[in-house]
């Protein structure tokens, strides 16, 4: 474990500058409920992505109860990064190491899971997926094929995504399909929406925050930001 000891010291020292930018997200089911708030921390370095994120996730009454953090330490589109749920003792972590392996944990109630994937095709986790479409913001009107890491399973989907019809023609709007077309049936599409900032203003999809049952939600989640 002296690897994620050593990763939270480094992440919390860089963390010590205050963001470049802030914002907040509020996910509704499909009932139209609040199921949880969203608090994002970003900063920026000489790239088109952030180089840092923190996420803490708050239920409706305010109350934090997990969090994500991710560093861009040389793959863009799969940052060091670091999950925590304090609602099922869980703990999630993946790299990228200098052999080009993909290393992911997954601690759920003290009982530890390893594996490594070969980083081979296009890989995108977490917040990577994020800095993948603003490298490819114009270069997505025909579909491409990416592999979106799933932690919890310590594997990936692989999924094709594609620009579609925005909600209005100042912004843009990326969807992605799973490959498998059994999946395709169970799991719906994602869907992510961008202003003429280039910043995240909607999310339409599975999450990566389950309910407080422990099951997978789809849910509609809406950004707002302070300037």
């Amino acid at each position: 474990m002296a690897i994620l000891q050593t990763f939270s010291f480094l992440v919390n020292l860089t963390l010590a500058q205050e963001p470049s930018y802030t914002f907040q997200g509020k996910a509704f089911n499909k009932k139209g409920e609040t199921a949880y708030l969203e608090k994002h921390q970003i900063w920026l370095g000489n790239n088109e992505y952030p180089n840092k994120v923190v996420t803490e996730y708050l239920k409706p009454n305010g109350e934090k109860f997990a969090q994500i953090k991710s560093t861009v330490e040389g793959h863009p589109f799969i940052p060091t990064t670091e999950f925590s749920d304090s609602r099922f003792d869980v703990f999630e972590y993946f790299k990228v190491e200098k052999n080009q392996e993909i290393k992911m944990q997954r601690k759920n109630k003290g009982k530890l899971k390893e594996k490594s994937i070969s980083l081979k095709g296009t890989v995108v986790g977490g917040q990577g997926f994020h800095n993948y479409l603003l490298s490819n913001f114009n270069q997505l009107n025909t579909a491409k094929e990416i592999k979106f890491l799933v932690a919890p399973r310590l594997d990936y989907f692989t999924f094709e995504i594609v620009e579609t019809t925005a909600s209005t023609p100042q912004y843009k709007r990326f969807k992605l399909n799973l490959s498998n077309w059994l999946l395709n049936k169970i799991i719906g599409p994602i869907e992510a929406e961008y202003d003429e900032k280039k910043r995240l203003v909607y999310y339409k999809g599975l999450t990566n925050i389950e309910d407080d049952q422990g099951n997978p939600q789809e849910l509609e989640i809406t950004y707002s930001y302070n300037k």
